[in-house]
């Protein structure tokens, strides 16, 4: 049933030009763009000044009584709400020490709005609108599971509720203590099986860290050949190795003998074997903290690349102390602007080449290689499904206000300011 609730560009014209909202003014004669103080809830400074705005949208915008009472929901449906009438944002300062704010411009063709001529009285919005709305909050469905309306990433954490197939991020929480602020929370936190959630309601600032929680496709192929293929299910990473290796707690992924593919040409089986042979220890890919590294144990050189299709010549070696390849931040990043049709689609694989150079000084290409090895990345693979599938792809719809893109980029955004 349709909800009473203002239009939001007149409301936001008055509270703007009402001044009982610290922070929140206009920046431009015109008054076409305003700024908003977008500190995070972490913060040691932070106070409810900081959430007025927000807690007031959520107020009027309330559905059928069901308020959420979390700033940090305030500010995601606020900046949805932004979005889907066509706000550009033009100034991001929210990692600002003095002054965390952001600046939006006012839509084309709504300067009559913001120069304060229309919204002299609340009006009703659209059944469509708050049928959006409604739609918004019920979450947005993939592959024949719900993933809730703020796009938790618990949702995706392998646990009791299974609502996805793999997990993703989890979201840490160290070194805590207590000080005099009001806040909520409720994340996943290591510890209890199953994916447990801890309730944190006491007065308190949490520290906290992102953990990348993945399984591994890994594909090996010799000479652009498949020969193995295989699903790593463990969190902390795996070993790639020939000969048995001894004392590893890493999952293992044995590669084949040139004898058991075969390989026919015998200049390439000996080359082949010659390289592994000299593995050793073999090749560990790990996670750590929010990001995935690589070490070598063997004499056998490894390079490495986030395409398959590098055209750069310049090979990046993976060393004996270990290299960091890819980190949660720089592909939610990438996914970002890939959603707004501002980059191309981020890497959610590493591309391995054994003993030979990658990417290739000669340009010679990947599939050419002796030894190749790819490895997915299972939670990064779903969250692009899901942004391509129901978010990137809806991008290009008429009707924003429909997709279900704006949940998970509202939540995507929220996660880059935690980092």
């Amino acid at each position: 049933m349709a909800t009473s609730r203002p239009l939001l560009i007149p409301w936001l014209v008055e509270q703007i030009d009402s001044g009982r909202y610290p922070g929140l003014r206009w920046v431009n004669h015109e008054k076409t763009e305003f700024s908003v103080p977008w500190k995070h809830a972490l913060r040691q400074d932070s106070s409810g000044d900081d959430v007025m705005i927000f807690k007031a949208w959520a107020e009027i915008t309330d559905v059928e009584g069901q308020r959420l009472h979390d700033p940090s929901v305030w500010k995601r449906n606020f900046r949805s709400a932004l979005r889907a009438k066509g706000f550009q944002m033009i100034m991001d300062n929210k990692n600002d020490e003095v002054n965390p704010h952001k600046v939006f411009r006012f839509p084309e063709g709504q300067r009559e709005a913001s120069a304060g001529r229309v919204g002299k009285r609340v009006r009703r919005e659209t059944k469509r609108d708050a049928e959006s709305r409604a739609a918004g909050n019920a979450g947005t469905v993939y592959s024949g599971q719900t993933i809730n309306d703020t796009f938790s990433f618990s949702t995706l954490f392998l646990g009791s509720q299974k609502l996805c197939v793999y997990p993703a991020v989890i979201l840490t929480g160290v070194n805590m203590h207590y000080e005099s602020i009001p806040f909520s929370c409720s994340f996943p936190l290591p510890g209890p099986p199953g994916g447990q959630l801890y309730n944190f309601c006491s007065p308190a600032v949490y520290h906290f860290s992102f953990s990348l929680g993945t399984y591994f496709n890994v594909f090996v192929y010799y000479r652009g050949v498949k020969v193995l293929e295989k699903l790593v299910e463990n969190n902390a990473g795996f070993r790639l190795y020939y000969l048995d290796v001894m004392g590893t707690q890493l999952e293992t992924v044995i590669l084949p003998s040139p004898d058991q593919i075969p390989i026919r040409d015998q200049m390439q089986a000996q080359l082949t074997r010659r390289i592994l042979e000299k593995l050793g220890a073999g090749l560990e890919v790990i996670t750590q903290g929010a990001a995935v590294y690589a070490l070598r144990r063997g004499d056998s050189h490894v390079y490495w690349s986030l395409c398959k299709h590098d055209r750069s010549g310049v090979p990046q070696e993976v060393s004996k102390q270990g290299n960091q390849l890819h980190t949660l931040k720089e592909f939610i990043t990438g996914l970002l602007e890939f959603m707004k049709s501002k980059g191309p689609s981020p890497s959610c694989s590493l591309f391995f080449c054994l003993g030979e150079k990658w990417p290739d000084p000669s340009q010679r290409p990947w599939e050419k290689k002796l030894i190749t090895v790819e490895v997915s990345l299972t939670s990064l693979e779903l969250l692009k499904t899901i942004a391509v599938d129901g978010g990137a792809s809806s991008l290009q719809s008429a009707d924003l206000q429909l997709s279900g893109s704006l949940n998970l980029m509202s939540s995507l955004e929220e996660m880059m300011d935690l980092f």
